[in-house]
């Protein structure tokens, strides 16, 4: 009987650790806004373009991270979202992701490229693998 709560507590303790892995600083290379208002305010006094990721918090957490991560898993891919974009982390259902994600399926993790003055420019999902994220990223560099 002892065994079996051992195997059960340890168990637990492996899969609250795996669900808390995504670290949000080291996929983008530094840690990621939390407030879109802010990150439109600064785009404009930087003249940049804001990059908000947006995740299910309620989903397979590990999983959206791991999507994220992968994404974002080049050293380029970072240094261009950190060089060109105000990025923004926020959870499906933020109260100010209404007008942004409307119709949109967010079953897996997605992103949303704003202007600074937060009209949506182009959206995309974050589950892709890293060469053809780097390529994305590099597209939406290139826009005017």
């Amino acid at each position: 009987m002892k065994n079996l709560i051992l195997i059960a507590s340890l168990s637990l303790s492996t899969l609250a650790v795996n669900a808390a892995d995504f670290d949000a600083r080291a996929a983008f290379g530094s840690a990621p806004g939390r407030d879109l208002d802010a990150a439109l305010k600064r785009a404009q006094k930087d003249g940049k373009k804001v990059f908000v990721a947006v995740y299910d918090p309620k989903g397979d957490y590990n999983n959206q991270g791991l999507q994220i991560k992968y994404f974002t898993d080049l050293e380029e891919t970072k240094k261009l979202l950190k060089e060109n974009f105000v990025v923004v982390l926020l959870p499906v259902g933020h109260k100010d992701l209404a007008n942004i994600t409307s119709g949109t399926n967010l079953e897996r993790p997605r992103f949303f490229l704003l202007s600074s003055t937060g009209q949506k420019i182009k959206d995309d999902t974050l589950a892709q693998n890293a060469e053809y994220a780097l390529k994305v990223v590099k597209e939406l560099v290139a826009l005017p």
